[in-house]
């Protein structure tokens, strides 16, 4: 039964098998048969058989066929092992399974064995998991059905039209084929795109040909260029240009393209000996701005001559001024307007000389930009409307500054009172003086000049005699200065308000009992009250100053909308005041003083009313009134005063007590009081202010140094494209070049725009009337006009004008740049000598309380002055937290200012920062006292030497950052090049230390390394015999240089360039040399150092470092961070880039030292750390010499050797220098 059930499956899946087949082969064959049909149709048409009769034999005949075709497929029978295999191959989990099967129940006709029935039972398990039928699935079948059914309705139709078709009308179309075919052999179809056409000018075109059934072989593009109104029609141009043109693949479309259209032309496609029409290119532009000048003219009060700047987008001209402005445009336009932010349009006019330039005439009252907006005749619109920005200066104010007194004072009625003050303006003051109002007097101004300065200096003395000032009485004064406002009429300006009070000839001063703790005693004379009485004076003159501040600024305040809300403050204050008063009137005793308070009442009272009735209409006279009340109420509080004072003095030496609250310092500071204060004063620091001005200056030195190196840049392209154009020896090289320069074009202009924003920041600086700002704007003035010249030749490709006039403007940006980095420089060589005055007396101080500590420690005796001291410690310790708080302040704002001028300070500084914060001083201050005040002096000394430490660590890296502040760029390259002489001596000590066969330089080396850095031979050094090498005597890390005493890798700035060697006089800079010396050198460094050779070298070695030199020694972490300061100090980034790599080098050796504790390779130091130290410092005695002596003969741009080439160079030039 197994096997017969087997057989039924096998015998399932051939019939499946024979149903696809059947009905594919049958679809074949119709196909064939429809095929055959046309052949058939033909014949007999050209043999002149008629189809009527034909075509039916030939339908009968193929169904016939088909049908025994049918019959074939369906008795063919499959083989059962090809069916297993079949199987086989869709299930492979089978296994060979149901193939063994097969062959089993062939093999074994009769009875099969168990074995047998295992395998055929297993397949046929598998059966019944798995449907077998799937090897020829019914989407097959199906598809091989519907493509039967297609193939024989195709043949049908096919047979059935042709047997329609007569043959006479068969043979005409056959005919009409014919003809057409030979037509189309004649004559090419070809479609040219994009025909006539407009362009813009300067872009590309792409003209392309499509052919149809027939191709040509080859394919050209004939243009030709119309001639221009100044050409001769006759004169012989390359106006014709042929261009191939390439095929497209497989399409039949072949295209060429035209670089760049300049002018009209036209074109056409020749191929195959034959041409088409010809097409016309038209060429258009859109309107375009070529150049804006503007001719600024100025008020006449400014007494400046009218100013034309040429191409420009940004105008600056103070408030008043008068601005025309010049558009030159590639072609006239229909409509040309400039339109402002808030959508005003300001139409242009055409100029009667020029129909190309369109003006504009625009008043200068506020700052605005427009944008030009271009129409032409067609309708286009220029596609990016340039911006123009029309900046106002403001006509400032004249700045009033009173030098002297500076504040209120406190006079006697014989008092000479001098006034001193400064006045500038940006246009000059047209008169200035001095206003006062003692007692109830009218007021009296005086005039002191009337000659028109920038800068006037007052000076006046008041002469309280002359005028019969009283006791109590007040003086109330203010400078004033009168310029021109926009409209050129006088505007006067006032100062603060200040005052003088009348005091009497006699007050008594006496000592009082100081309060526990040495604050300041009680209030003396009319006792609480006086106080009160003192309070209410102060409060009072704010008020007064307050009203006058409105009265003088009611014109800004209203515009800032808030007059209502400042004019409300005073108010409310004089409200409160005047129930203050009433409060101390109900505790008056003498009638003077109640009569002089009710007066202040009155005047108080009239002073709220007309605060009251004040409004914005009417700011200015109405707050006169007021302020005139407010006054009289000072006044009269003035005869409250007490005349006698009771003041005790703290233990600061601060005054206390007293009706007068602290107003008579004088008086004070001349009493002896007999309190012990304390000695130990707080001593105040100057701290370092990053003003606005200076942060001002660092970002103008950043666009300085920005626009110097693009215009180095932009001289370097050019001087390139003028050798390039030279050179170029076609016409397709010399169109590249000129794109080029055309670019170049614009980098030119875009340059000179930010040339424009920098002077236009410039003009708007905080105090342009300075002398020094004046001469800025001058020397920028003349640097655009240099880039304007170097734009203008480009424009004319003249590249020699363009490459001198870019190289003017690049020396002159240079040279601001380096002014303004030695003005920055100056504020912070100024910053960091307040800084280290403080960091030492820091230290100073708190070796002091070291001391102190250490004797009270060393006492063994208990007394109540041990207890003092511990007190007076705790307060200085206390003082000492609180100035190394002000120090590490100054050093972060220092940092933080000189990031972008002076990086290698800002870093150092840093550093400083990071690292104090890091051993928190300030912590272990805090503790020291803490342990004090509990009695623990053994713990609170060694917590102080912690914080002592940490303090001079402080003080020496602040003096070290100190010296590091270089000025220019000049300075900078100097230390930089001192540096690196003294690095590369350190790393030659190592050398010849290690291998002294290596140390030996080859005959002339030696001698010419020597020169180079500045020193003299080594058998001539100072400290040493003659013939004495230096390794034979102390070396430079015991404490003597080995060159003349000078500073490490030559003289300081300004004595190298006395020296034609760059040697200092014998004994030159010793000083300075021996504190570097002691500075740089650690702990670990002033140990004695041991000899080459020495057991103790080869131990220190052999462990992975010692002080045997920066690379194996222990110092190789501060010759690498002074290596990195090296590469701080230039600004070339291709020598920054040399410095960064030998510092790699040099830690790359370093850690395979420290990893093997190999000796390394010493002849590879030499060549990649040595040698390209001494190559950068004679890079940087070139770059030094070029800018110390611009007329000095020095190599420019000269190429370094190539590294395979050195050795041969050098003998080359030992055998020039020995005569061979």
């Amino acid at each position: 039964m197994t096997e017969l059930h087997l057989d039924y499956l096998l015998q399932t899946v051939g019939e499946r098998y024979r149903r696809h087949n059947t009905w594919r082969q049958l679809a074949f064959y119709w196909l064939a048969v429809s095929v055959v049909a046309f052949v058939v149709w033909g014949i007999s048409t050209v043999a002149g058989y008629s189809t009527a009769y034909t075509m039916p034999l030939y339908l009968l005949a193929a169904l016939s066929v088909g049908f025994l075709t049918y019959l074939v497929s369906r008795s063919r029978q499959h083989d059962a092992q090809w069916l297993a295999r079949r199987i086989e191959a869709q299930h492979p989990d089978l296994n060979s399974l149901l193939l063994t099967a097969v062959e089993q129940r062939e093999g074994l006709p009769g009875r099969m064995g168990y074995l047998q029935q295992t395998v055929i039972q297993q397949a046929l398990n598998h059966a019944r998991l798995h449907d077998w039928r799937d090897v020829v699935p019914d989407t097959k079948i199906h598809r091989a059905q519907y493509a039967h059914v297609a193939s024989l309705l195709m043949m049908l139709g096919v047979t059935i039209w042709l047997w329609s078709i007569n043959p006479r009308t068969a043979q005409a179309v056959i005919s009409d084929e014919v003809a057409t075919t030979n037509s189309s052999l004649a004559d090419f179809e070809i479609q040219v795109d994009p025909g006539n056409v407009e362009v813009e000018r300067g872009t590309g075109l792409v003209i392309t040909a499509r052919f149809g059934a027939r191709m040509p072989v080859d394919v050209n593009l004939l243009t030709t260029r119309a001639t221009t109104e100044t050409e001769s029609d006759d004169a012989p141009t390359d106006a014709a240009q042929t261009l191939p043109m390439q095929k497209s693949l497989d399409d039949p479309l072949f295209g060429a393209r035209i670089g760049i259209v300049e002018s009209d032309l036209t074109y056409t496609v020749e191929y195959d000996g034959q041409r088409t029409e010809e097409f016309q290119v038209t060429v258009f532009e859109y309107p375009r701005l070529l150049q804006a000048d503007a001719r600024i003219e100025f008020p006449s009060y400014t007494n400046q001559e009218p100013e034309i700047a040429e191409d420009v987008r940004q105008v600056t001209a103070v408030e008043g001024s008068t601005v025309t402005l010049s558009f030159a445009l590639n072609k006239s336009v229909a409509q040309a307007v400039l339109v402002s932010d808030d959508g005003q349009n300001v139409p242009l006019s055409m100029t009667v000389d020029d129909s190309h330039e369109y003006v504009a005439t625009l008043p200068m009252r506020e700052s605005r930009n427009y944008t030009l907006q271009l129409t032409d005749a067609e309708g286009r619109k220029n596609k990016r409307p340039p911006l123009i920005s029309l900046k106002v200066l403001p006509n400032r104010r004249p700045d009033i500054q009173l030098t002297f007194p500076g504040r209120d004072q406190r006079v006697s009625p014989l008092e000479e009172m001098l006034i001193t003050g400064t006045i500038n303006d940006d246009f000059g003051v047209v008169a200035h003086g001095v206003a006062y109002t003692i007692g109830d007097a009218q007021p009296q101004i005086l005039t002191l000049s009337n000659q028109v300065q920038e800068t006037q200096q007052i000076s006046q003395q008041i002469r309280f005699e002359e005028l019969g000032a009283q006791p109590d009485q007040l003086m109330s004064y203010y400078l004033w200065a009168d310029d021109f406002d926009p409209d050129g009429q006088i505007r006067r300006t006032e100062s603060d308000m200040y005052f003088a009070e009348v005091r009497h000839f006699e007050e008594i001063f006496r000592q009082g009992q100081s309060p526990p703790g040495g604050g300041g005693g009680p209030p003396g004379g009319a006792g609480g009250q006086g106080e009160k009485i003192g309070d209410l004076i102060k409060l009072q003159k704010d008020i007064v100053t307050a009203t006058w501040k409105l009265r003088r600024n009611a014109a800004e305040i209203i515009a800032a909308k808030l007059f209502d809300e400042q004019l409300q403050v005073i108010t409310q204050s004089q409200a409160q005041l005047l129930e203050k008063l009433s409060e101390v009137i109900a505790k008056l005793t003498d009638s003077e003083s109640q009569q002089a308070a009710a007066i202040a009442q009155t005047h108080m009272t009239s002073a709220v009313e007309r605060l009251n009735t004040v409004s914005a209409e009417s700011a200015e006279p109405s707050l006169l009134t007021a302020y005139a009340s407010e006054r009289a109420a000072y006044q009269a509080l003035l005869k409250l005063r007490a005349r006698e004072h009771e003041v005790t003095k703290g233990q600061q030496g601060g005054g206390g007590g007293g009706g007068g609250g602290g107003r008579s310092q004088q008086q004070l500071q001349q009493l002896e009081l007999a309190d012990n204060e304390n000695r130990y004063q707080n001593q105040s620091t100057a701290q370092s202010q990053t003003t606005d001005a200076q942060r001002e200056t660092n970002q103008l030195v950043n666009r300085l140094r920005e626009l110097a190196q693009r215009q180095n840049d932009l001289n370097e392209r050019i001087q390139e494209l003028q050798s390039a154009l030279q050179a170029a020896k076609d016409e397709a090289e010399r169109r590249e070049l000129e794109r080029r320069l055309k670019r170049l074009r614009e980098d030119q202009r875009e340059i000179l725009r930010d040339a424009d924003e920098l002077r236009d920041r410039m003009q708007q600086s905080p105090q342009p009337q300075q002398a020094e700002a004046q001469q800025a704007q001058e020397q920028v003035n003349q640097t655009r006009e240099n880039m304007h010249r170097s734009s203008e030749a480009l424009e004319q490709g003249q590249l020699s004008q363009a490459l001198n006039a870019g190289t003017r403007a690049q020396r002159q940006l240079q040279q601001l740049r380096d002014d303004f980095r030695k003005k920055s420089a100056g504020a912070f060589a100024d910053d960091m000598q307040n800084m280290r005055d403080a960091a030492r007396e820091l230290a100073e101080e708190q070796q002091q309380v070291a001391d102190e500590l250490k004797a009270l420690q060393e006492d063994k005796t208990k007394s109540l002055r041990d207890v003092r001291q511990k007190d007076q410690l705790a307060e200085k310790l206390k003082q000492q937290q609180q100035q190394l708080d002000d120090v590490l302040r100054q050093v972060r704002d220092v940092s933080q200012a000189a990031e972008d001028s002076e990086p290698l300070l800002s870093k150092q500084l840093y550093d400083t920062l990071r690292k104090t914060q890091q051993k928190q001083p300030g912590r272990a201050l805090d503790a020291t006292r803490l342990l004090l005040e509990r009695g623990s002096a053994e713990r609170a000394t060694q917590a102080e030497r912690i914080a002592r430490d940490s303090i001079d660590e402080l003080k020496t890296s602040v003096e070290q950052a100190a010296e590091s502040v270089l000025g220019n760029e000049t300075e900078a390259l100097k230390r930089a090049k001192q540096e690196l002489a003294e690095l590369t001596e350190q790393l030659n000590n190592e050398i010849a230390q290690a291998d002294p066969q290596q140390g030996q330089s080859p005959p002339g080396e030696g001698e010419q390394q020597q020169q180079q850095s500045g020193q003299s031979p080594p058998g001539q050094q100072k400290g040493n015999p003659p013939g004495k090498q230096p390794g034979q005597g102390k070396q430079p890390a015991q404490g003597q240089q080995s060159g003349q005493g000078q500073q490490p890798g030559g003289a300081q700035p300004g004595e190298n360039s006395k020296s034609p060697s760059g040697q200092s006089p014998a004994g030159g800079g010793r000083g300075q040399n021996q504190r570097r010396s002691l500075r740089d050198r650690t702990p670990q460094q002033s140990a004695a150092q041991p000899t080459p050779g020495s057991p103790q070298q080869s131990s220190q070695s052999s462990t992975g470092g010692g002080p045997g030199g920066p690379i194996t020694g222990s110092d190789f972490l501060q010759w690498s961070d002074r290596l990195r300061d090296v590469e701080e100090m230039v600004e070339d980034p291709a020598l920054r880039e040399q410095v960064a790599t030998v510092r790699d080098r040099a830690r790359s050796m370093r850690a395979e030292f420290r990893r093997h504790s190999k000796e390394p390779n010493w002849s590879l130091v030499e060549s990649m750390v040595a040698q390209p130290l001494l190559e950068l410092q004679d890079q940087l005695r070139e770059e030094i010499a070029k800018r110390e002596s611009p007329d000095a003969l020095v190599p420019i741009d000269r190429d370094p050797v190539p590294p395979q080439y050195r050795e041969i160079v050098r003998r080359y030039y030992e055998r020039l220098g020995s005569g061979q």
